[in-house]
């Protein structure tokens, strides 16, 4: 059975910001079917969002990958599935997270080490494990 793992608006900034990068590297493998991509709609707003203030330059190349990825858009949280990740988690935050436990997957994948990666009970009141693009490659292998 494929993968599935939730990515976070950080990697798919750092996909079309960086096209050697780990994340651009984990979209190349869900192109060859190694794992399945899911995001929220707030994920792929909130993408574009910080690229057109951070990185313009870097916008064409973020719409095309959303347009070509097989990217599967999960079901917006409940109210109270975003409430009750914000007893633990910055709200702004919580939205996407609540997504990504509502999709019941694999992997949570973010280069938000501030509020998700070095907080491991972040990870532990989600139960969702919570790694880097990086960390991500080796762990889906060469399927």
């Amino acid at each position: 059975m494929t993968p599935k793992a939730f990515l976070d608006a950080s990697v798919l900034f750092a996909a079309a910001y960086s096209p050697r990068g780990s994340a651009y590297q984990v979209l190349r493998r869900a192109l060859e079917g190694a794992i399945t991509i899911l995001v929220s709609e707030d994920v792929v707003v909130e993408a574009r969002r910080n690229l057109e203030v951070k990185a313009p330059e870097a916008l064409a190349d973020y719409e095309l990958l959303v347009e070509r990825l097989p990217l599967t858009i999960t079901e917006d949280p409940t109210p109270e599935a975003i409430k009750g990740v914000s007893r633990y988690l910055n709200p702004n935050d919580a939205i996407i997270l609540a997504a990504a436990i509502t999709a019941q997957l694999d992997y949570f994948v973010t280069w938000d080490r501030k509020h998700l990666l070095s907080d491991p009970a972040v990870a532990e009141k989600s139960g969702l494990t919570i790694i880097t693009p990086g960390d991500l490659l080796p762990a889906i292998g060469k399927r």
